[in-house]
């Protein structure tokens, strides 16, 4: 029977990093880790990894301490480390889907040292996978981690989150589908436009945030960061409003002189 017959397996690629910072325009890549992996498109099983890199990079800026505090990376460790962007692109190339947790801040910052990264689809296994729907209270990775009772092993280092999510999407949820199946059927994950800008996420599930990496793209703000460039709107406003005020008074002083 046609149901008997293995579907033929295929190529994704998992990939995490850690940075010095929330902007993919001025904070830099600390360290990265790829997972190339084999899967059954039908089941949504993850059958083995097949290759793998993990590298570190020494950043041109400093570390902020809240960021050594998340990941355990300072300047020291990084000396002289570079990341072996070859060794990435080749593993990059053989998949057909890239994925991370949170894929618009990985795309930001790898897309600015690996651009062909941007030619391949990606997946959002934060944002594709119905995990409020399905009743998590967070997102995030480290809680999900700990929600299924996986170890996260060393977290918020790069290889230790790409395994533990790999872990994460190979179990199956409640109603018997794995979670990775959600994201096979899933359409190519969007970036710059309406799809890759998380709303402002309702207090019940604000926790979502306090475990999401300290690496986010320009396009996926958090709160602070909105509510800032909200203010900032609001100031420029009322400078325009205030200027073209004193535009208008000027000018009836000066009919008014005129007149007189």
């Amino acid at each position: 029977m046609a149901s008997d017959i293995p579907s033929p397996s295929r190529l994704a690629a998992f990939v995490d990093v850690e940075t010095t910072g929330l902007s993919t325009r001025r904070d830099q890549i600390v360290e990265l880790a790829i997972a190339l992996f084999r899967f059954d498109p039908t089941s949504g099983r993850i059958l083995e990894i097949l290759d793998e890199y993990q590298g570190l990079n020494e950043p041109t800026i400093p570390i902020p301490r809240k960021a050594t505090e998340k990941h355990g990376l300072h300047k020291r460790m990084l000396r002289g480390k570079r990341l072996d962007r070859s060794r990435i692109s080749d593993i990059a190339l053989r998949a057909e889907i890239l994925i991370s947790h949170n894929a618009t801040y990985d795309h930001g910052f790898i897309s600015r040292v690996i651009p062909m990264v941007t030619s391949i689809p990606w997946r959002c296994s934060m944002n594709q996978v119905p995990w409020y729907t399905m009743g998590f209270q967070s997102k995030g990775l480290q809680q999900l981690l700990t929600d299924h009772g996986i170890d996260p092993g060393d977290s918020h280092r790069a290889m230790s989150d790409v395994t533990a999510a790999l872990k994460l999407l190979n179990t199956e949820g409640a109603d018997g589908t794995r979670y990775f199946k959600h994201l096979i059927e899933a359409t190519p994950y969007r970036f710059g436009g309406a799809e890759s800008i998380p709303r402002r996420t309702p207090r019940r599930h604000r926790a979502a945030h306090d475990d999401m990496r300290l690496v986010v793209s320009v396009s996926d703000l958090t709160d602070d960061e909105e509510d800032a460039d909200s203010s900032s709107s609001s100031i420029g406003c009322y400078v325009a409003l205030w200027c073209i005020s004193l535009v208008a008074i000027l000018m009836m002083a000066f009919c008014a002189v005129a007149f007189l």
